[in-house]
């Protein structure tokens, strides 16, 4: 058993996560943002770069949370093979998150860079 400095309990409830309500209201802000993104702000040209840009922020943000909280639980996990399995997972999702957002970014920049070349393009008469 591994024993929480600063109180005398086997587990120390501190380390442990609890639901709160405020957990509620992340989870509703993030799904209202996706279904208006989807709904309204995605489909216009305009403000397509945004949104990609605001989900990607949102994503790299989740996974620098749950990197935080890989790290600072990782002496209350007793089970060495687990905390090898947490590290892997958390792991393989940040990458996960981070190319996509990479490559979301690309392609956004590459289609920045292909709709000036069609104007430049129709300017010119070609």
């Amino acid at each position: 058993m591994s024993w929480c400095s600063g109180c005398s309990r086997a587990r120390c409830s501190t380390i442990r996560f609890k639901l709160r309500w405020w957990h509620a209201l992340v989870w509703a802000a993030v799904a209202a943002f996706s279904f208006v993104n989807c709904m309204w702000i995605a489909p216009s040209a305009a403000t397509r770069a945004i949104s990609i840009i605001a989900i990607n922020l949102l994503v790299l943000g989740f996974i620098l949370l749950a990197v935080g909280q890989t790290i600072a639980s990782w002496s209350a996990d007793l089970v060495e093979g687990r905390r090898r399995v947490r590290v892997f997972i958390v792991g393989a999702a940040a990458f996960y998150g981070g190319m996509n957002a990479i490559l979301a970014d690309r392609d956004l920049r590459r289609r920045r860079v292909g709709r000036r070349e069609c104007r430049q393009q129709r300017r010119a008469g070609l």
